[in-house]
């Protein structure tokens, strides 16, 4: 599943302003289709995302004992 995903929230909401889903590729490497080189691309993740998981990191703590 994917936070945000509405085929797997069924009308549930975490209480955080999402919009779509969480799915972000942190790095991608392609091979060139004719020429064969291969290239990475890396991106950082978005600050919504870092939002989202600081956000879910607190809940998390908060209700798992140590």
């Amino acid at each position: 599943p994917v936070i945000g995903d509405p085929l797997y929230t069924a009308g549930r909401s975490l209480g955080i302003n999402l919009t779509g889903q969480a799915l972000h590729a942190w790095q991608l490497t392609l091979d060139h289709p004719v020429m064969g080189d291969r290239t990475t691309y890396t991106a950082p993740l978005p600050q919504q995302f870092e939002t989202l998981l600081r956000t879910l990191r607190l809940r998390y703590n908060a209700n798992c004992p140590s």
